[in-house]
């Protein structure tokens, strides 16, 4: 594979996933660069996104972008990024290889800030959630 796109995405979650199927639409080489699973992949069931007729676990829709996404003609890396770098309107992200792109897009996510209460982490996806959609 090359390691070398027009965009280089690092994370390959909800976020980074739209983001490459837009740029690939747009006529632009993509590579997505992820470490491990994401957030979405720890939830049990999904039953409010569009176009999903019945639930789905978060593991099956995040495989389901990924797959899309390979189909459109995204390369897919396993790799952490440590650094990246600029050199002029070059962006250069290191991990365990070197990745290069005229642009770059970060769509990390972030750790969930979990209830300090007791019992919370036994009933983490049991009655005790973290999503501001689904609980707002």
């Amino acid at each position: 594979m090359n390691n070398t796109a027009d965009v280089l995405i690092i994370g390959k979650g909800p976020a980074g996933i739209s983001a490459a199927l837009y740029c690939v639409r747009a006529g632009l080489s993509v590579i997505i660069v992820a470490n491990g699973t994401g957030a979405l992949e720890k939830a049990e069931v999904i039953d409010n996104y569009y176009g999903l007729e019945g639930g789905v676990s978060g593991k099956e829709l995040a495989q389901r972008g990924v797959l899309q996404a390979q189909r459109l003609g995204c390369n897919f890396f396993d790799d952490e990024i440590t650094a990246v770098t600029v050199t002029g309107e070059c962006f250069t992200a290191t991990g365990k290889d070197s990745y290069t792109a005229d642009a770059i897009i970060i769509a990390t996510g972030r750790e969930r800030v979990r209830a300090k209460l007791q019992g919370a982490k036994a009933f983490t996806g049991r009655g005790v959630s973290y999503c501001a959609v689904c609980d707002g």
